[in-house]
């Protein structure tokens, strides 16, 4: 679904997805958290927006960071 929105090798700062599998995110330029986390919400809007289907994260989130409501 990722691939088909057009996200592969799509970057927020130093996060970025994969070029390879668009279900990877990589660190290519020092990302940090917050750069992986607006990549997610923005992977997640556009499937909502182009497929209607809400994505759920795989990784589990440690600590007080939560990914934005859409």
């Amino acid at each position: 679904m990722l691939e088909a929105c057009g996200l592969k090798g799509h970057r927020i700062r130093g996060a970025q997805i994969s070029p390879k599998h668009a279900n990877f995110i990589e660190n290519a330029d020092g990302a940090t958290t917050h750069d992986a986390l607006a990549l997610m919400a923005e992977a997640r809007r556009r499937a909502n927006e182009q497929f209607g289907v809400l994505l759920q994260h795989e990784v589990e989130l440690l600590g007080p960071i939560e990914l934005p409501e859409l």
